[in-house]
Parts: structure tokens; C-alpha cells; sequence
């Protein structure tokens, strides 16, 4: 379990820290205030050495997939603190997995904008390019690319040594997201709000979850909010494309979709625990898409689930009824839950940490509002 985490240089988290994580994590605060972020950074301290986080959390934040160069160079710019003002793009991430110590730091090199790398490439075209030693005319149309940017990757712990790891990215060649040159030693999976209306969302996780016998948990949790719901299934839908089925008592087979937003983003969610057994399950937006009268069975299932899979939940929220729903749980020990209260003061993003004995105090007796 992570129970410390220093981050500086990532979006607005710069000169932060947070301690004493339990099992049960939730962020709140205002728009703005670097919840969010804090779950990315999470996830990329996880997978160290892996361009393919970055690649993830860039789709997350723009709700699509790009493979234009220039957009992913520029668009990722932004992942650094103050990127228009600074001339290092430096991130640096640190923490503590119970006793073992580690670090994660990426950098941004030889970066070029495209109005520096539209010239360079005018210059390159109209004359003569020494290349490998040799003379080469290149006519217009005709450059080798240039680099517009390397993404740099070193990871360390107190069982690793340290490791590095380059991506470059160039005008002319395509994005090459091969895997990472080791294997994570800490199983983390990011879960955003958006995640279960994309084209085949759930399939991989479905594979899972019957195949390590965990599927009937996650069909109980849909049975509790739909008791019409008997079973869930891959089947080929039109054009032979795989997608997620529901047999219904009432409408039969269906594509899961057609039930609506809140049932493709429960399952969705349960079948995410197995990737992430024993490790780190980070949720933006925790009550997303999922009606408040069915929070409590969402929350006792979800509590249920890492208990059994020994996985730590950071989770951000907005509502105070997912609040409620969480300290009604009589799965959740107050000392295994711990909020955090995040907000921007004087520039900086800080945070408080509220124990979860505290919290059932100020929502039970005062009646107060946690979130701000």
C-alpha cells in the first residue's frame, strides 16, 4: 500500500505531498484543484519507464485518440508545471509502497514547436543535407523528418536500480507504443468517467474477470441494481464486432449499452478490480453516471471487492450523497478511510487530510459540508 507520495512539476502539483493514505482514499475540492492530477500522477509513478501512461492519460483528458505528432508533442507539453514559462520540463514523482522506497522522473527534450519545426523542415527541403556522413539532395517533399520532441524515462527504487528509457518522436515516422523495457512491480489501473462509452470498452476486462472466476461477483452487482439482468456475454454483433450482451427478462439479448450509461459504467468498473490485484485501482469521478439510490449497493460491492482482492482505492468525487454512501458502508473501517481536501491557495495546490473517525464526526454530529 502507497502511504506517501511527493510530486513536483506535474500540471499544477509542484512542491506537493501527501501522507498517511489508507485503503479507502477519497480527493475532493473544487474544479481546478488538482484532483485529477493527483490520479494521473499515481498511475505514472506505477508505470514507470512506460510511454504508453502518458499516451492513455493525454486520450483521458481529450476523449480521443490522436497519432499527429505535432498534437501529441504539443497537447503533452501541457503535462509540465508552467509549461510556457519554464525551460526544463522536468516531472519528478516519489513515494513509498509500504517499506520500499521509489522514483519516477520524466523530462522533455529537444522539444521544437510547430511554427520552429515548419521552418526547420522549409530550410531542410530547399538545400543540401549532409546525412550519415554522405551528401543528399533532398527535394521538396522528400525530408527524413526531424525530431520534435524525446520524452525521457528513469526509475529507481530501494529493489531496483535505476533504469532509463527514451521515446523520440519525429516528423515523419509513426508513434511506436511498444511496451514498457520492464515489467511494473505495483498493478495500477486508471478508471476515468468516459472510459465505459468508448467503442469496445470491457472486453479485455470481461476476458478477466471469468477467467479468474470473478465474473459472477461483478454479475451479482449488476443483479442488485437490475434484478431482471441474468447474465452478461461477448457475442458478434453486426460485422462480426465483438460486444458486450445482457440477457434480460424483459428484453432479451441486448447490447449492454442499451440498459444506459450507469450499468456499462458499474460493470465496467467491477471487472477493472482484477487487473489490479493487489496493487492501486485509481476512479475519476467515483459516482459518475450512477443514480444515487443505487450508491449504496455500488459502494458496499466496491469496498467488498478490495477487501477480497487486497487492492488500495484513490478515488475523487463531487457528491456528498457518494460521501454518505461511503461512511454508511459496514464493510469500511473508519481507520481505512481518509479524505483528502484539496484546493489552490496563493498559487500552490495544498491538501488536508481528514481521518475517517473525523469525517463520520463532521457529516454524523456537526452536519457539515466535507467537500470544501
Amino acid at each position: 500500500m502507497i502511504n506517501e507520495i511527493v510530486i513536483n512539476g506535474y500540471r499544477g502539483l509542484d512542491n506537493f505531498k501527501i501522507d498517511g493514505m489508507t485503503k479507502f482514499n477519497l480527493l475532493v475540492g473544487p474544479n481546478n484543484s488538482g484532483k485529477s492530477s493527483l490520479l494521473e500522477a499515481l498511475f505514472m509513478h506505477f508505470g514507470p519507464l512506460n510511454f504508453r501512461i502518458l499516451f492513455s492519460i493525454l486520450t483521458f483528458r481529450e476523449g480521443g485518440f490522436q497519432t499527429n505528432p505535432h498534437y501529441i508533442v504539443e497537447q503533452m507539453k501541457w503535462f509540465f508545471t508552467d509549461p510556457m514559462n519554464r525551460k526544463n520540463f522536468d516531472i519528478s514523482i516519489a513515494g513509498n509502497w509500504g517499506k520500499v522506497k521509489r522514483k519516477t522522473t520524466i523530462s522533455l527534450s529537444k522539444y521544437l514547436g510547430y511554427e520552429d519545426t515548419s521552418r526547420q523542415l522549409q530550410q531542410i527541403t530547399n538545400k543540401v543535407v549532409p546525412i550519415s556522413g554522405k551528401i543528399e539532395i533532398l527535394e521538396p517533399g522528400e525530408s527524413k523528418g526531424i525530431t520534435i520532441g524525446t520524452f525521457s524515462f528513469s526509475f529507481e527504487s530501494s529493489k531496483h536500480k535505476r533504469l532509463k528509457h527514451e521515446v523520440e518522436i519525429n516528423t515523419e515516422e509513426s508513434l511506436k507504443l511498444g511496451p514498457p523495457p520492464i515489467e511494473t512491480d505495483v498493478k495500477a489501473v486508471f478508471s476515468d468517467p468516459f472510459l465505459h462509452r468508448r467503442l469496445g470498452a470491457g472486453l479485455e476486462e470481461y476476458d478477466k474477470s471469468v477467467k479468474t472466476g470473478h465474473h459472477t461477483k461483478c454479475l451479482k452487482l449488476l443483479q442488485e441494481v437490475d434484478p431482471d439482468i441474468t447474465n452478461v456475454s461477448i457475442l458478434l454483433a453486426a460485422g462480426g464486432i465483438p460486444q458486450l450482451y445482457v440477457d434480460h427478462k424483459r428484453t432479451g439479448l441486448a447490447p449492454i449499452g442499451t440498459l444506459g450509461d450507469g450499468i456499462r459504467r458499474i460493470y465496467l468498473l467491477a471487472t477493472q478490480f482484477v487487473q489490479c490485484k493487489g496493487g492501486v485501482l485509481l476512479i475519476d469521478e467515483l459516482e459518475d453516471s450512477v443514480h444515487w439510490l443505487a450508491l449504496n449497493q455500488f459502494i458496499n460491492w466496491i469496498v467488498d471487492a478490495a477487501n477480497e482482492l487486497n487492492v488500495q482505492i484513490f478515488a475523487t468525487t463531487h457528491s456528498l450523497e457518494c460521501i454518505d454512501a461511503i461512511l454508511a458502508s459496514k464493510l469500511l473501517k473508519s481507520k481505512d478511510l481518509s479524505l483528502f481536501r484539496m484546493k489552490k491557495q496563493n498559487g500552490q495546490i495544498i491538501c488536508k487530510k481528514i481521518r475517517g473517525d473525523t469525517l463520520e464526526t463532521i457529516r454524523y454530529e456537526l452536519g457539515q459540508d466535507v467537500r470544501w
